[in-house]
């Protein structure tokens, strides 16, 4: 294998500012990512740390769940977020994804005025 820049000692002024292009190029990504890890964590603990197509999701709190990402709202759609998956291989029930096809969900009922009836092909209803 032989590298062009043995041959020539006097590169082109052309080759020059294609490998400086190249080589910024290259170390763009470095330093975005370097200035997040320099920056202090946010304060808002009511978003997902991942940046999305659409931006960072809300964390939501159903019943019965832990906080989950927010994905869409009709029908209720939630996703685990993704500091959990660090916990361990098992994701606990809480934490479990939710997709409920209803589009108006309840998230909270009255036990007073609830009333649940058991009727059709059934010998007594209830």
């Amino acid at each position: 294998m032989k590298f062009s820049f043995v041959e020539n000692s006097h590169p082109s002024r052309r080759r020059v500012l294609r490998d400086a292009l190249t080589l910024a190029l290259a170390a763009s990504p470095l330093a975005s990512l370097a200035k997040a890890a320099a920056e202090p964590e946010a304060a808002d603990t009511n978003a997902e740390d991942v940046t999305f197509a659409a931006g960072p999701r809300p964390l939501v709190q159903y019943p019965q769940k832990r906080p989950l990402t927010l994905v869409t709202t009709r029908p209720p759609h939630l996703e685990t977020p993704f500091a959990l998956f660090n916990d361990g291989p098992i994701t606990p029930n809480d934490a479990f994804f939710v997709r409920y096809h209803l589009a108006n969900f309840p998230t909270s009922i009255d036990p007073d005025s609830y009333r649940l009836t058991i009727k059709g092909a059934v010998d007594t209803p209830l």
